[in-house]
């Protein structure tokens, strides 16, 4: 099993980006927001908008979005029929790994009470 998320596990077309932005529902925590809607697919897919005005250095980007794609990967099975989007908050930038584990955990978790399979 390859430790990659793979392309159809991640939403890539700018008009599927636009779909989500506009139809979405939406769960917040003060490092994220996770917007999510149904797709018409078997599978989950995660897009993300990290923020250069949120996020100044890509260094730090490129590790946000690392560890967000690695926990997608992980929990993504639990899930089907949606698209994901998440979008960085102000707060962002100054979130360490273990932070942005536990935003990501609660946001899991709010997802899971609305949407998913247990």
């Amino acid at each position: 099993m390859s430790a990659s998320l793979p392309k159809a596990n991640r939403v890539v077309d700018k008009k599927d980006f636009e779909r989500v932005f506009s139809e979405a529902e939406r769960i917040v925590t003060n490092i994220l927001v996770l917007l999510y809607r149904n797709n018409s697919l078997t599978y989950c897919r995660l897009g993300l908008a990290i923020s250069k005005k949120h996020v100044a250095k890509a260094v730090e980007r490129n590790r946000i979005k690392r560890q967000i794609r690695e926990f997608f990967r992980h929990h993504k099975d639990k899930c089907q029929g949606l698209d994901i989007v998440l979008v960085s908050r102000p707060a962002t930038g100054k979130a360490d790994n273990r932070i942005l584990l536990r935003s990501l955990e609660e946001l899991w978790r709010k997802l899971g009470a609305r949407r998913c399979a247990a």
